[in-house]
């Protein structure tokens, strides 16, 4: 049995495949334009799941890098208050020194102290340094001041007492995948000397008040008491030492942090790379895959136009 192909179904079978044609030439240009093998999932369901892993990844990263971010703003600024609080307690020593000298009269001690009083305002200011997400020695309560002073320097009267008012909780971030590390000093710990929680001004052993020590210093200088100025330079190493230690441990911190950006900028390398090889294209095939299309949908165009010819009835009509 023959079957017998009319003229109607040879110009639907041509209609069918220039359509065809041209929709191949379509999804080509696409990615011409995109520099992307898949445009939507159904172009590969795959490799589109496989890509959005990736993307998830790169993401995750990108949130982990913007936490290293803002943590190093942080420690900057914790680095640069502990430097300026050293050099602080620095120039208390070295009028501490100036100030047991045996010619100097009570009148000049007092003068001394005035300088005190300034060294100790500084103090507080960088203790309440602030940076754009808060203050960075009061832990979780950022939101705020971690330290209030109460009372004002006048001779004859008790010198002014400072308080912790902030949360000695160290904050913690995350920088890597089940990697977290802390990003901030506790304050009362490293201007008070106390590693316990609390209000309370009393130093650990073997540390120091360095506010206290201050306030200590300009008493005795008011007050002309030689032995109390002889006392405190043993108090100021310590405050020095003190304030060292925690420089130390802000530099680890950094060093941690700078570490795991290194560790992130390597993976996002790779992440990227294994994208591309999923959403890419070979720019050299493509660019042939295009040129061939194009002939392709010129023969199908001509071989239609020969099927597709008005007939003698379509003129009659």
């Amino acid at each position: 049995m023959t079957t017998r192909v009319t003229n109607s179904v040879m110009v639907r079978q041509a209609l069918f495949d220039l359509n065809q044609q041209r929709s191949k030439l379509a999804s080509i240009q696409e990615q011409v334009s995109s520099g992307k093998r898949i445009n939507r999932p159904s172009d590969d369901p795959v490799g589109t799941r496989n890509a959005l892993r990736i993307r998830g990844q790169i993401d995750t990263n990108t949130q982990f890098d913007r936490n290293i971010t803002n943590s190093l703003v942080r420690t900057n600024g914790i680095d640069s208050a502990l430097d300026s609080s050293h050099e602080i307690v620095v120039r208390a020593r070295e009028l501490v020194l100036q100030a047991q000298n045996g010619t100097l009269t009570a009148g000049d001690r007092v003068l001394i102290a005035q300088e005190i009083e300034e060294l100790h305002a500084e103090l507080f200011t960088h203790a309440n340094t602030r940076r754009a997400e808060g203050y960075i020695f009061a832990g979780y309560k950022s939101d705020r001041e971690p330290f209030q002073v109460s009372g004002d320097f006048e001779v004859g009267q008790p010198a002014p007492v400072v308080t912790f008012v902030g949360d000695t909780t160290e904050v913690e971030v995350q920088i890597e995948e089940n990697v977290t590390t802390e990003t901030t000093l506790s304050g009362r710990r490293v201007f008070f000397g106390a590693a316990g929680v609390g209000l309370g001004a009393v130093p650990d052993a073997g540390k120091e008040n360095v506010f206290d020590t201050l306030r200590n210093v300009w008493q005795a200088l008011t007050l002309n008491d030689l032995p109390v100025l002889d006392n405190a330079l043993a108090r100021l190493d310590t405050a020095q030492s003190q304030l060292n230690a925690e420089r130390v441990t802000v530099g680890a911190i950094e060093k941690r942090l700078l570490d795991g950006q290194d560790v992130l900028r390597d993976q996002e390398i790779q992440l990227t790379e294994a994208l591309e090889s999923h959403e890419g294209v070979d720019a050299a095939r493509v660019i042939s895959d295009l040129v061939l299309q194009e002939t392709a949908l010129q023969a199908s165009t001509q071989i239609a136009s020969r099927i597709i010819q008005p007939s003698l009835l379509d003129f009659l009509q």
